[in-house]
């Protein structure tokens, strides 16, 4: 869930540790667009389209795995409506909002609840010794390239939906 740059960094691991299918839920178009350009299966619209529902048609089966990468109220238990039975959630997406969900629907399901906030070391190490060897391609994510004088124009651009992924500042 979410196709920003957690999600979608989310995503080339999920596909590298042997995901066979993997469906992204986004509302934004240019971000649906940019995870079908990395690799996803199908990129669909929650509004519009239950993703579960949609990986369930590609593979005959609900998902394994929930990765709730959006960190805004009411993710979490849209992530939980979407498991299967004994299936997994897990939460990287940090939401700052106080807000309440209903623990019974996951224990309804059995599920494995799983919460990350950033890397180890050594998960950084593999990271890097990962981009480096080019056995996960994250260069699609830079979509812009700015100058220390257009920052504060990207920073702002950044706060609305848009076709900027990752951008880098260039000295």
């Amino acid at each position: 869930m979410g196709a920003g740059p957690i999600g979608l960094v989310t995503m080339l691991w999920a596909r590298f540790a042997g995901a066979s299918a993997i469906v992204v839920s986004e509302m934004a178009e240019g971000r649906r667009e940019m995870a079908l350009t990395m690799g996803a299966d199908v990129a669909v619209d929650p509004r519009l389209k239950n993703p579960a529902a949609e990986l369930q048609k590609i593979t005959g089966a609900p998902p394994d795995v929930i990765f709730e990468c959006i960190g805004s109220g009411g993710t979490l238990a849209e992530a939980v409506s979407y498991a299967k039975r004994g299936g997994r959630v897990v939460v990287i997406g940090v939401c700052m909002e106080e807000g309440s969900w209903g623990p019974i629907a996951a224990m309804n399901k059995e599920l494995d609840l799983r919460f990350s906030l950033g890397l180890e070391p050594g998960e950084i190490e593999t990271a890097i010794a990962m981009l480096a060897a080019g056995r996960v391609n994250t260069a699609p994510m830079i979509t812009h390239t700015v100058s220390l004088n257009e920052l504060p124009a990207a920073f702002a651009a950044l706060s609305r939906p848009s076709l900027q992924t990752k951008v880098m500042l260039e000295f």
